[in-house]
């Protein structure tokens, strides 16, 4: 019987383009979020959690397993965090562009299973949700 220590998250990303076509084509191999506050999935994710993505405005598209995931607090850790510019598909604009957060989240993608897109009902608009209660 599993118990809840034994149990991982699923949670839910979404991916606006360029970046949810870079996932499905397994060119982006690192996930990132930034946020000016502590939110999900800021210390909610872990190795091993199930990440399912759903393109922004569109459909769930892919599942994969987050690895090696870490936080990072910008600007202490930004010459770190741009070390991933390629894993991530991000250029210099993206950098300016995430200058004012304070918290990041980055997760190696794993595991990528793409899968005939599919439309459920879903009316929150958060950019990062978990399911773990």
């Amino acid at each position: 019987m599993l118990d809840e220590k034994t149990l991982l998250n699923l949670l839910r990303a979404r991916a606006a383009e360029p970046f949810c076509s870079l996932i499905l084509s397994g060119q982006k191999t690192v996930e990132s979020r930034f946020s000016q506050n502590r939110i999900s999935p800021w210390h909610k994710v872990r190795d091993g959690d199930v990440v399912i993505v759903k393109k922004s405005g569109g459909c769930f598209t892919a599942v994969f397993e987050a690895a090696e995931v870490w936080f990072a607090q910008p600007p202490h850790d930004l010459e770190r965090l741009k070390s991933y510019s390629k894993a991530l598909c991000v250029d210099e604009a993206f950098w300016h562009a995430k200058a004012g957060c304070r918290y990041a989240t980055l997760m190696g993608i794993s595991r990528l299973f793409v899968f005939q897109p599919f439309v459920l009902p879903f009316a929150n608009r958060k950019g990062w949700l978990d399911f773990h209660g």
